[in-house]
């Protein structure tokens, strides 16, 4: 497990970020290999040293031949991404930086976020920048991201839409709980590519996190100033080992939707479904809406790559017209599945340990429930017993 504490000193794009993680071991040719796996034609990745400003950094440039690129909707590049074959961690970082882009040009926009076709940021060098990030974070075994103040720049900048000031719309709208500062020449320091990933992968430290480090290391930027070293610095390490660097992280998409006219049946079905199609959790909760009615809300806990088949779901079995969707980082404890006999019945219990410490221990209600009924014991004299037997063997 490696941490990763990023310093976007003079801004970053996508291009700066994959050279950082070069310039801190990630190897080349991995990295090519990882990204033919998309099966996408007429790209080249070319890497050189350089200097910007007074500093040395790792230039990787992503070069597309000079034919017109297809704008891609984020279903597109979903296809993509999930039919490539890469690990699953990749699959679900890359689609949560994309989903972060598609929220927030649907929310400048005003329109859903189906509707939404990507200019610059669906272009091929940046699926190509988005996926090189997320596998070279992989093969770094990097588990948790931290970055410091973000240098957005200032001006303006032609794009899709026209000049727009920097920083553009969408930084700007991805960049909120992010400290952020413009400081060297006037331009664009900080892309939404670079933006995108920083939203969706990483935490703002005010501070050095906690860390050991191991390598250290700059990916430039395309643009040259001699008083300004156009450059990312990257540090990779490993966290100290105290009580509160145990914790795993992850990212999960939160989709939600208050509905006044459902009956229960209805929305206890809607449940279930959801559960069954592979949400983490669902929950319906009341409230009070619009013309003092009683209504309720309904919440599902997802993987982000599963967001759009569990809205399939809830727009199938609820009467909800639109569904709100947050991408969250949540802490999570380390947890293993073990299975407990009491006489000729196996239990599942899930341990959960806070370091090499059992923390908490949750027997599977089916299975106490049908062992109690079969001994002819309590639900909780099955359980103590079954939690008794895990802390015997931990």
């Amino acid at each position: 497990m490696a941490d990763l504490w990023l310093d976007p000193f003079a801004g970053i794009s996508g291009d700066m970020f994959l050279g950082a993680l070069l310039d801190v071991g990630l190897p080349l040719e991995a990295l090519r290999s990882d990204l033919k796996r998309l099966k996408l034609k007429a790209w080249r990745l070319q890497r050189t040293e350089v200097m910007r400003g007074a500093l040395r950094g790792t230039r990787l440039r992503v070069t597309v031949s000079d034919v017109p690129h297809p704008h891609r909707s984020l279903r597109e590049i979903r296809k993509i991404i999930q039919s490539a074959g890469l690990p699953a961690r990749v699959v679900s970082r890359a689609l949560t930086v994309f989903t972060h882009l598609g929220n927030a040009e649907a929310r400048l926009h005003n329109v859903p976020v189906s509707r939404i076709h990507f200019h610059e940021v669906g272009a091929l060098d940046a699926v190509v920048d988005i996926v090189g990030v997320c596998a070279g974070l992989e093969r770094l075994g990097v588990d948790r991201l931290w970055t410091s103040a973000v240098n957005v720049g200032s001006g303006l900048v032609r794009a899709g839409h026209g000049w727009l000031p920097v920083p553009a719309p969408a930084t700007a709208e991805l960049l909120k709980g992010f400290t952020v500062f413009s400081a060297g020449p006037a331009a664009e320091h900080t892309t939404p590519t670079g933006a995108a990933l920083l939203s969706a992968l990483a935490r703002p430290a005010q501070e050095a996190p906690p860390l050991i480090p191991r390598a250290v290391g700059y990916g430039a930027g395309e643009r040259q100033w001699p008083d300004f070293p156009n450059l990312l610095r990257a540090t990779l390490g490993m966290a100290p080992k105290t009580e509160q660097a145990v914790w795993d992280t992850d990212e999960v998409a939160v989709m939600t939707a208050h509905v006044d006219d459902a009956t229960p049946q209805m929305l206890g079905y809607a449940l279930e479904q959801a559960l069954a199609a592979g949400a983490w959790d669902a929950v319906v909760g009341p409230l009070t809406m619009k013309k003092n009615r009683p209504g309720h809300k309904v919440e599902v806990l997802c993987r982000p790559e599963d967001a759009s088949l569990l809205a399939g779901v809830l727009f199938r079995e609820t009467t909800t017209l639109g569904l709100r969707v947050d991408m969250q980082r949540r802490f999570v404890l380390r947890r293993t599945l073990q299975v407990v006999k009491l006489g000729a019945h196996r239990i599942r219990v899930k341990v959960a340990f806070q370091g090499k410490r059992v923390l908490t221990v949750v027997p599977e209600y089916d299975d106490v429930k049908a062992c109690a009924q079969a001994l002819n014991q309590s639900w909780r004299t099955i359980a103590q017993k079954v939690i008794a037997q895990i802390k015997e063997k931990v």
